[in-house]
């Protein structure tokens, strides 16, 4: 019971603190992963996810793009040397008692700039949702769940796929755009 009311106080914090500013503008998007050259991934907390994430890195490493991580310090020992230097990393005392991130981590993030924002969280998370959102990107993808339409404009549907095929299905999706 305590948790259902948590969750919704941290959606209603959600809304109030990270959709504040954005704007309705009508995204285009025709060409919209071709034509970017930021992005930023937004690793899942899990272990078991770093070859999902590793996956996608060598997609995006393999068209050109730049890439900056956010995942949790944590991973940041199972990723290659050459992205521990440009990866942003967050503890779990950056996370408040609703799921959301700190004050402190949003502010550190707000200042970035991206093209394009990859959450790859498969499960409901509203604290990676939070962190996508805490950037300046454009386009925030994210695989359809609980809430996404509120997350992120550009949404990957996990239906029929198994989850260790959700990568496949997201990278198969980008190559499209």
């Amino acid at each position: 019971m305590f948790e259902n009311i948590k969750k919704k106080i941290s959606i209603y914090l959600f809304r109030k603190n990270f959709l504040k500013n954005r704007t309705s503008e009508i995204l285009s998007f025709n060409k919209f992963v071709s034509k970017s050259q930021n992005f930023l991934l937004v690793a899942s907390e899990r272990h078991e996810d770093i070859d999902d994430l590793k996956l996608v890195i060598n997609y995006l490493e393999h068209a050109g793009k730049g890439i900056t991580l956010l995942l949790n310090e944590a991973l940041l020992n199972f990723l290659p040397e050459r992205f521990k230097k440009t990866a942003i990393t967050y503890n779990t005392l950056e996370k408040t008692r609703f799921w959301l991130p700190s004050k402190e981590l949003v502010s550190k993030l707000a200042v970035k700039n991206f093209d394009v924002t990859i959450d790859l969280t498969k499960d409901d998370n509203i604290f990676n949702a939070a962190l996508a959102n805490s950037v300046n990107s454009r386009y925030r993808i994210g695989f359809l769940k609980e809430n996404s339409d509120m997350y992120y404009n550009f949404q990957v549907n996990k239906s029929g796929v198994q989850i260790p095929d959700l990568p496949k299905k997201l990278l198969d999706s980008l190559a499209m755009f």
